[in-house]
């Protein structure tokens, strides 16, 4: 390996010392296994260093998650320089680096870990050239900045005045396409109205016929309608005058059996007043004859009275009679009632 990749790797382990690489993952792609080296320097505080192999002498990256048979966290002073290892070789992000390493921890030293006095100088030189080196850089950037403004001025107006000829042209392809669609806008307008005027006027027939034909209908429903209003009122007039006779018959049927009873609840009344009357005598000459001369001048007034309640009484029988059997019967009761609180009251 030569000098300038070694401190190429050194930098780069310097730069990723502050966040450790991540342990080795399997998707890498594996270039050797089996490699048989020296661990040419490790720093235990950074958890990195280098290992030389024994055939090409070529210094491969390692990282302290790579190791297997130690545990970084642990026996981390133990791993130092000249210790002898075997690992594979893998194709990490930043190149070739040590995989599944199994240090051989016997040649563990008994000094201080570390990087060597030549390899301090070595790396302080490098810091140098570094520095000068990003100085470089960034006057490099500067005068490329510059002339990048430069460039991009320059592109930026040669843009703006191929936009602004783009933008009239187009301002002028639009205009024309705007008057184009103007004509052709006019000319689907003429179209469209003459369409409507056609479509209007068939409309309009179509429209005549159609109210001449609902017209013929309506006179033929309603010929229809009148038609069946006659039949249904003679129908109806048959149907009554039927009911009308039905209907005369029962009541002359009912009335004359009204008579019927009115005659024989008559002759009953008749019966049954000549009864009370005979039966009211009797009483009346018992209730005389036990009053005796004492009574003799109430007797002859209330014969007085009794005339003339018989007077009334017969007027009373006359009227009655002239009405239904329940009026002649009310009178009756009444009279009844009439001349049996007068006997009572004597």
């Amino acid at each position: 390996m030569s000098q300038k990749t070694r401190k190429q790797q050194i930098i780069q382990a310097m730069k990723s010392s502050s966040s450790p690489t991540a342990p080795v993952s399997m998707d890498y792609k594996i270039i050797e296994t089996g490699i048989s080296g020296t661990i040419q320097w490790y720093n235990v505080k950074a958890g990195y260093g280098f290992i030389r192999k024994a055939d090409t002498e070529e210094d491969i990256f390692l990282h302290h998650t790579a190791i297997r048979n130690i545990d970084p966290r642990k026996y981390c002073s133990r791993v130092g320089a000249g210790q002898t290892v075997k690992f594979d070789i893998v194709e990490g992000k930043k190149g070739p680096q040590a995989a599944n390493a199994i240090i051989n921890i016997l040649d563990a030293p008994t000094t201080t870990n570390g990087p060597s006095e030549a390899d301090q100088e070595e790396l302080l030189n490098h810091k140098q050239e570094l520095e000068a080196a990003k100085d470089h850089f960034k006057k490099q950037m500067a005068a490329m900045r510059k002339d990048y403004d430069t460039d991009l001025k320059a592109t930026e107006e040669k843009y703006q005045r191929q936009l602004e000829a783009q933008m009239a042209k187009s301002r002028k392809t639009q205009e024309e396409r705007e008057a184009e669609f103007c004509k052709q806008l006019e000319v689907k307008e003429a179209k469209a109205k003459s369409e409507q005027t056609e479509l209007k006027d068939r409309f309009c027939k179509q429209l005549e016929v159609e109210r001449a034909q609902f017209q013929q209908q309506l006179e033929i429903q309603e010929a229809k309608a009148k038609t069946e209003q006659t039949e249904l009122k003679d129908r109806f007039s048959k149907e009554l005058e039927v009911e009308r006779a039905q209907f005369q018959k029962q009541l002359e049927i009912q009335e004359a059996k009204a008579k019927t009873e009115q005659t024989e609840l008559k002759d009953r009344f008749s019966k049954e007043l000549e009864v009370e009357r005979a039966q009211f005598q009797k009483q009346l000459e018992i209730q005389e004859a036990k009053a005796g001369k004492e009574r003799q001048e109430q007797e002859n007034r209330f014969q007085e009275q009794l005339d003339a309640q018989e007077a009334s009484f017969q007027k009373m029988k006359a009227s009655m009679m002239s009405k239904s059997w329940f009026g002649v019967f009310g009178g009756v009761c009444l009279a009844v009632g009439f001349l049996s609180s007068k006997c009572l009251s004597k």
